[in-house]
């Protein structure tokens, strides 16, 4: 094996399921309008891939199914492999070495931020929840601990394409008070066979922009075992708001994300069968602020449509030529503070008359627009979603320092003394690939400015990761910024703040690296009460009875109580709350040989994928507590029968909970 060719790594993958317990708090749609969780619509999970070059540099890619990554989550992660090391690793890992990021699905558990802040704003309920902390950080290590302890030696290869028509510009008025040069970008991807014409409503998408004003490049890197050529991870990158199950909804899941990645599990399990092949396919989001997924009525099925055809679109690249990575590993990490920072950049010009653009705000706020959220979660008027019918641009008539023409909202946690103020500002090589890891949800349009700077060859290929290490919310060009929509509204520190970003990034793509770096030192401003705990609180939330219409209306599925297209059954457990137990089904069907786990077949086009009939393999199930009455608990499973099964199979369902393993009474298809 040559030093530096594509087959001189080593690499190792895994992931651990982090699905939160019923009764924990969502974050991502906000106090108002945010849920509590009653049970979960397929897994959410841990995924880790460790990648180490000939030389014995290495990263650690840590993608999980989260709203957001705080950099106090990270820290105490790195204490406790500090304090407990992998077995048999002989080096401690470094922090700079590691790649913290979240999908950012709104539909996974809360509280666990290490800002109260966001604790406050982001949930149901404002605190701490220590239980969830503690089981994250339990997890992850874990995952970060089976990734390496499964490393071998692997080749590494990446490819990407254009995928128009799966994402829309949610914001489109501030993209387009760009500078031309930034939106020429955009416009240069256009080609004669690209179609840009929406079949959606006018109020979702009523400007063909709205399909131009985003990152249509999937990046997908996938790494083979050298001795067996199976794979062992399969890294993608993609921007949108992972948001398609919407705010209605009460199930935790991964969304669209989790689709994709089950889709191309499956097709890989399939393409491999008869070994015992387990790839981890992950997915690191990109500069996501103002890009929502292009649903037209957010619900399952939505969800299913747009993440199996971002699952299909990876499949293609996965069968299509891919591009050796031959070259070396090798990360940089730099902590800085953002607050009252002069920003550099003599070439711009003022945007706003006698405002500071040259400087970063003294103290955090947020603009009153964040009130009315964004398009993916209207506290008002959420079901005539806005771009047209709803006014943002909500702007003071004076100026507040490095906020400009802010209307600050004085009311909100979100930019309060927890704020972050020492932020990570992360750049990873694999090879030729750069991962930029940015803290926070950069608009499209700064993100493209970010590759640019950091860019330093035409054979380089960058992208961004987005919530990677830490959240401090949004952050826009000072452009969009100036007209104070929901994105520059939550750019906490003002108009510059995008341009400091940019400007930290070029320094340390060119060298010029200043700042300092955190450590491992744990701040925890994010301790204050939790009420829903394991205590009465929370036990009485699930003492309502909550039947299955109500939990398919939740996910725009109510027509479904009307047919027979799903069948549920019930079951009786008896454990505590304690985010260890979240009982696994499936379904069995009889065959001369016993019973087997029912499998159903999926074509798209000339691909076809088999799908076993497991909660972990399939978004048909949606297991749920029904009730909780003095200890037992009252599961129902929802299984939604898919289109094409024949009459007479006989089935059964089947349940694992820890020690506990139950099966339904025996049933036959209609």
């Amino acid at each position: 094996i040559n030093d530096h060719s594509s087959a001189g790594f080593k690499a190792g993958a895994a992931q651990v399921d982090i699905t939160p317990f019923p009764g924990s708090t969502m974050a991502g749609f906000g106090e108002d309008i945010g849920q509590f969780t009653r049970g979960n619509l397929g897994r959410l999970y841990v995924k880790s891939t460790y990648v180490e070059d000939s030389l014995g540099n290495y990263l650690f890619s840590v993608a999980c199914d989260l709203w957001a990554f705080p950099k106090g989550l990270g820290d105490r992660v790195m204490n406790e492999l500090k304090r407990y090391p992998i077995p048999g690793i002989n080096f401690t890992i470094a922090r700079e070495n590691v790649l913290f990021t979240a999908t950012h699905t709104h539909n996974a558990q809360g509280n666990y931020s290490t800002s109260y802040g966001y604790n406050a704003g982001s949930s149901t309920s404002t605190g701490f929840d220590k239980d969830q902390f503690r089981f994250l950080i339990s997890r992850i290590k874990e995952s970060m601990e089976l990734a390496y302890t499964a490393r071998e030696s692997a080749s590494v290869e990446y490819s990407a394409t254009n995928v128009f028509g799966l994402s829309r510009n949610r914001s489109i008025k501030p993209w387009r008070n760009n500078r031309p040069e930034d939106k020429q970008v955009f416009y240069n991807r256009l080609s004669s066979g690209n179609n840009y014409v929406s079949d959606q409503p006018e109020c979702l998408a009523d400007d063909p922009d709205q399909f131009v004003a985003v990152n249509p490049v999937l990046t997908t890197i996938l790494i083979n075992s050298n001795s067996t050529g199976h794979p062992i991870s399969v890294i993608n990158n993609y921007t949108a708001h992972p948001t398609v199950l919407g705010s209605d909804c009460v199930l935790a899941s991964a969304d669209v994300f989790g689709v994709a990645s089950v889709l191309i599990q499956n097709y890989l399990r399939d393409r491999f069968s008869g070994k015992l092949v387990h790839p981890i396919v992950s997915f690191i989001n990109g500069a996501e602020g103002d890009i929502s997924m292009n649903w037209k009525k957010q619900g399952r099925e939505e969800m299913i449509r747009l993440g199996e055809k971002l699952g299909i679109e990876v499949i293609e690249l996965l069968n299509g030529d891919l591009i050796p990575v031959n070259k070396l590993v090798s990360s940089q990490l730099v902590f800085d503070c953002i607050r009252n920072r002069e920003v550099n950049d003599p070439g711009y010009e003022s945007i706003l008359k006698g405002v500071p653009v040259h400087r970063t705000a003294k103290k955090p706020a947020a603009g009153k627009a964040i009130i009315l959220g964004a398009e993916d979660g209207r506290v008002d008027n959420k079901f005539e979603i806005d771009e047209c019918n709803f006014s943002e641009a909500i702007m003071s008539h004076k100026i507040e320092g490095g906020h400009a023409h802010k209307d600050v909202f004085k009311k909100t946690y979100l930019a309060g003394k927890s704020a972050p103020a020492i932020i990570p500002f992360g750049m990873h090589d694999i090879g030729q690939i750069r991962i930029i890891a940015v803290p926070g949800e950069c608009s499209v349009a700064l993100g493209e400015r970010l590759i640019k700077a950091a860019t330093k060859s035409h054979g380089q290929h960058t992208f961004i990761a987005g919530l990677a290490n830490e959240y401090m919310s949004y952050l826009t060009t000072p452009e969009e910024y100036k007209l104070q929509h929901y994105e520059g509204a939550s750019t906490i520190y003002g108009l510059a703040s995008g341009l400091f970003i940019e400007q930290k990034f070029n320094d340390i793509h060119t060298g010029g690296i200043s700042g300092r770096y955190a450590g491992l030192k744990w701040y925890f401003p994010g301790i204050i009460f939790y009420p829903y705990r394991k205590n009465k609180i929370r036990q009485r939330f699930l003492n309502n009875h909550f039947n299955s219409y109500h939990l398919l209306k939740s996910i725009a599925a109510e027509h479904l109580s009307e047919g027979i297209d799903y069948i549920k059954h019930t079951w009786t457990l008896k454990h505590e709350f304690d985010y260890e137990n979240i009982p696994e089904v499936k379904l069995e069907t009889l065959t001369s040989d016993g019973w087997k786990d029912f499998i159903i077949e999926k074509s798209f086009q000339d691909i076809r994928i088999h799908e076993s009939q497991n909660d972990k393999y399939s978004y048909n199930f949606m297991n749920y507590i029904a009730r909780n009455n003095s200890g037992d608990k009252l599961w129902e499973t929802i299984w939604i029968r898919p289109q094409g099964i024949h009459p007479g199979t006989q089935l059964r369902f089947s349940l694992e909970c820890g020690s506990i393993t139950s099966y339904s009474k025996e049933f036959v298809l209609n």
